[in-house]
């Protein structure tokens, strides 16, 4: 069984009791709690479950994989500073920066390098089939967005 939070922060949603005790009693051989180091030291019903672990001997361990989204989170800011500080930017934002830089890191790993990205696209591109949306969602999808800009001109 595996138990992973929506919140790098305990709150009332992802810390209730009955909840968590319905998870964890459906672990069968053995359990993962994924939580964010807060979450782990903070105070709460998850905080109490990781202290219980660590009394019963079961490991606990810091986690080796982020996520490309959380490296946008403060506690990571001079690893991802880091990260980028010798990439491409092609965008003003670092979310952008860091989606990009990591699936042209896939891109490269799977051998399909002769591959690339392609950046804001307007999503009335994307949509060929409107006729299953809404009356709202099509005016939303078929949006004349001007995304493209080239050298400063936009079209």
């Amino acid at each position: 069984m595996v138990i992973t939070t929506v919140s790098n922060e305990t709150n009332d949603l992802i810390d209730k009791p009955e909840l968590l005790n319905v998870a964890v009693s459906r672990a069968k051989e053995k359990l993962r709690l994924v939580v964010s180091k807060d979450v782990a030291e903070g105070t709460g019903n998850i905080a109490d479950l990781v202290r219980y672990i660590r009394y019963c001997n079961c490991e606990v361990s810091e986690g080796k994989v982020c996520s490309v989204f959380d490296s946008l989170y403060g506690a990571y800011t001079s690893v991802r500073l880091a990260w980028m500080k010798h990439r491409k930017a092609v965008s003003e934002y670092e979310s952008e920066n860091l989606l990009y830089e990591a699936l042209m890191g896939v891109l490269e790993d799977k051998g399909m390098s002769d591959l690339g990205v392609v950046l804001h696209v307007p999503l009335s591109m994307l949509v060929r089939n409107e006729g299953q949306l809404t009356e709202d969602e099509t005016r939303y999808a078929m949006h004349p967005w001007l995304v493209f800009e080239e050298a400063g001109n936009q079209h």
